[in-house]
């Protein structure tokens, strides 16, 4: 009966796992076809053959030339200093345009200073000048 118990419970992982497996096959395999649509769907893109047409000619003229990335970059730098805007990266321009725009860390908008507040004990008729309602005396009251 131990023995059957052992084997039972085997089983039941062994089928749990082949469940788990198996769903995950068909979960996956439905990404896959979903991707697959939208690739053939932007292979269909008119704009994107271009794009993809004007990055084989440009790799194929570096090649011809022998002319690193760089040296391009910097010759249409220097043919058209206006139209360019030197980055890294897009994520590196976005970053640096909101570091632009936002005020830097730890200077918040510009808040006026905390007035004086006076503060006088009815009991003993000492007084408090603070800017601020949790002064130590003042709690002590």
């Amino acid at each position: 009966m131990l023995i059957f118990c052992a084997f039972f419970l085997n089983f039941k992982k062994v089928i749990l796992m082949a469940r788990t497996s198996v769903g995950e096959y068909y979960t996956k395999r439905k990404l896959v076809d979903q991707l697959q649509r939208e690739l053939e769907e932007l292979e269909k893109s008119d704009a994107l053959k271009s794009k993809l047409q004007v990055e084989g000619d440009l790799k194929a003229m570096l090649a011809k030339y022998s002319v690193e990335p760089q040296d391009l970059v910097d010759a249409l730098v220097a043919l058209y200093p206006d139209d360019v805007t030197l980055t890294s990266s897009p994520k590196i321009a976005k970053r640096a345009s909101k570091a632009a725009s936002s005020p830097a860390r730890g200077k918040s908008s510009v808040t006026p200073p905390r007035k004086e507040k006076i503060f006088t004990n009815p009991h003993t008729a000492e007084t408090i000048v603070t800017k601020g309602s949790n002064h130590r005396v003042l709690n002590e009251w």
